[in-house]
């Protein structure tokens, strides 16, 4: 008798328990991933130098050292 009502309590906690997933599975949203891209258009150095920064002039203005690294790749003074 003990067999018998521990298989019937188990087949009611089995179909519960099925019941119970299946009503969660059909109240849920599917999942949707949601995307972005980016375009990188620019890349830049990321420091702020001012006159005062160093002596002798050793972190020049960004916009001169620009220049400078394109003369040093080889761009012309026209180009730059």
């Amino acid at each position: 008798m003990f067999l018998t009502n521990g298989l019937g309590a188990y087949k009611r906690c089995l179909a519960m328990s099925l019941a119970g997933l299946a009503i969660a599975g059909l109240s849920a949203h599917p999942a949707s991933a949601e995307t972005r891209t980016f375009v990188v258009s620019w890349f830049t150095g990321a420091s702020f130098n001012e006159e005062n920064d160093c002596k002798d002039g050793l972190n020049p203005d960004m916009n001169v050292q620009y220049r400078k690294d394109l003369a040093l790749v080889g761009f012309s003074k026209a180009r730059i």
